[in-house]
């Protein structure tokens, strides 16, 4: 998953996982804490665009395209605080973590190829697994409802 995909995937997980009335405080803290980083460092930001409803997937893109141009998604500690908010949503509302394209675990090989994957929430979830040679994850489009593979 590339940057952008990363922070906008963590945002749009988090707006999911923070409406639910059962909600983490771990989720709530974290989803606030990258939207406040976000405000913080790049006063720039579209305060709206940042709180907004990320369930569309064109909400998504206009955000992506937003963050990519102001800087935000190359932002390394962003890019941590996505990480772990992605984390906290998928231990806390496995639902929402579930949408992932991809889920491996546990895998041990020389090496792992993933390509055209198309998930409604993240698109790629590798955990507890050890790869000798390379790892190639390309072509992903996380966050998409509705969109068909091109033939």
């Amino acid at each position: 998953m590339d940057e952008v995909a990363l922070v906008v995937t963590a945002l749009a997980a988090g707006a999911a996982a923070v409406v639910k009335p059962t909600a983490e405080q771990a989720v709530k803290d974290a989803y606030a804490a990258i939207k406040d980083l976000i405000k913080e460092r790049y006063g720039k930001a579209d305060s709206a665009l940042v709180e907004s409803d990320l369930v569309s997937s064109d909400q998504r893109d206009l955000i992506a395209k937003h963050l990519k141009a102001i800087g935000a998604t190359s932002d390394e500690e962003i890019q941590r605080q996505a990480l772990n908010l992605i984390t906290l949503v998928s231990k806390y509302e496995p639902a929402i973590g579930r949408e992932v394209g991809v889920d491996l675990e546990g895998i041990e090989a020389g090496s792992l190829r993933i390509q055209n994957v198309i998930a409604t929430g993240g698109g790629v979830k590798i955990k507890g697994s050890k790869f000798k040679d390379s790892i190639d994850i390309s072509e992903i489009q996380a966050g998409t409802r509705g969109v068909e593979p091109d033939p």
